[in-house]
């Protein structure tokens, strides 16, 4: 009997085991006072659209947080509403969404499914930067 239920415990250790490391990939890049980065995951029967699929995931995040940022930066400098600013800041998004960095990506194939683990960053500079640009540009 006590070799039963030892089996049942290491049995389930290793089965608990396997799920942790499965959902913690890529999952400890957090965001700090120079980067702002983002998780995403995601499964499909095919492995190429499961990684298209979690970076698309990954970016939208990503673009929230960048808004946030911006917003809580930038948007204190203005009283009223201004639509050559909103423009210059649609386009400094724009262009800094384009320019992520990929710092992890991750597959596993598990039942018959691949599933794709990926996290993005970008530097706070560069968004300051590319933001800056774009404010001190003159509207076409």
């Amino acid at each position: 009997m006590k070799k039963f239920i030892l089996l049942i415990f290491i049995s389930s250790f290793i089965f608990s085991s396997c799920n942790l490391l499965n959902k913690n990939l890529c999952r400890n890049y957090v965001s700090d006072e120079d980067y702002i980065r983002s998780y995403a995951e995601a499964k499909s029967t095919n492995p190429q659209l499961a990684a298209e699929k979690s970076l698309f995931q990954a970016k939208q995040n990503l673009s929230k947080l960048i808004d946030d940022y911006i917003l809580e930066k930038y948007n204190h400098k203005l009283f009223l509403e201004d639509p050559d600013y909103e423009i210059k800041i649609s386009t400094a998004r724009k262009t800094i969404i384009s320019d992520i960095n990929i710092v992890c990506n991750r597959d596993k194939y598990r039942k018959g499914l691949h599933y794709n683990y990926v996290a993005v960053e970008i530097s706070k500079k560069e968004i300051d930067t590319e933001v800056e640009k774009r404010l001190k540009e003159k509207i076409r």
